[in-house]
């Protein structure tokens, strides 16, 4: 099986690549300001794009996807929690299409393993099986199972963390592919009892950007440090790397605080 692509239409991947690819550097780079001008620049482009209509659904909920990770780049928890609600009410409007609605759907499973590992809302097993059932070609999409893969190993559930596993064993992701498959691996091993040093040692090195290095921090290297798989060395090394991402990193606005709300959607 090759990459996860929800159209075959090169056109569609054109516009992906010419206007869609650089916000996604930009979040990658956390760069907001340079991430919001591509922003702009890409919803421009769609509203004078004559691609199909399923195709200019799935587009637009791509460029949701990209606000909602913009927003978040240096939020409080507050502002997070609110790009989150705000996200998931577009995300649970159901779309005219075929393609559009195979989009929402896997864009809303993704929010809502991120939104659960936020403590923001709980997911469970049961949702998690309804949500995946009617994504077809589900185990060719990494974006989803990169998300998935988190999810079960917050909460210990073997065999979603099996499945996502295979799937990046047979589908990896062309963007920063050994980071991620080093993040799966050792999530899996921890999950197992059979990870080693080395395997910490090597999803430590292969790390690129920050927010592979904020979701290692907070979930990650905790469950390394319990199963007695850190020293002296490693934290040099994890210290050093995130000084490295750090320096890469352009400077990030503060941005502007938005009311409060409470931490249980409706």
């Amino acid at each position: 099986m090759g990459q996860f692509q929800l159209f075959q239409d090169p056109e569609y991947h054109e516009w992906v690549r010419q206007w869609g690819k650089p916000v996604l550097a930009a979040i990658y780079r956390q760069d907001p300001v340079e991430g919001k001008l591509r922003l702009d620049e890409a919803q421009a482009a769609l509203e004078e794009c004559t691609l199909p209509e399923e195709q200019l659904e799935a587009l637009t909920l791509s460029l949701t996807w990209f606000e909602y990770n913009l927003r978040r780049i240096g939020a409080d928890a507050d502002i997070s929690e609110q790009c989150y609600l705000d996200t998931r009410a577009i995300l649970l409007t159901r779309q005219s299409t075929d393609g559009g609605e195979l989009q929402r759907r896997r864009l809303l499973l993704v929010l809502r393993c991120e939104g659960d590992a936020d403590g923001i809302e709980p997911l469970g097993r049961a949702e998690v099986d309804e949500l995946l059932r009617p994504l077809t070609r589900a185990d060719e999409d990494h974006m989803l199972w990169h998300a998935l893969a988190l999810w079960a190993f917050l909460h210990g559930d073997g065999e979603i963390m099996r499945r996502a596993y295979a799937a990046q064993l047979t589908n990896p992701s062309a963007t920063m592919g050994q980071a991620k498959w080093r993040r799966v691996h050792l999530m899996h091993r921890l999950l197992e009892g059979s990870a080693t040093r080395e395997d910490v040692h090597a999803a430590i090195r292969s790390q690129q950007v920050r927010p592979q290095l904020l979701e290692f921090l907070n979930h990650i290297w905790p469950r390394c440090r319990a199963a007695g798989l850190d020293d002296e060395d490693l934290r040099a090394m994890l210290a050093i790397k995130a000084k490295e991402i750090d320096a890469a990193r352009p400077p990030v606005p503060q941005p502007e605080r938005r009311t409060k709300t409470t931490r249980t959607p409706p």
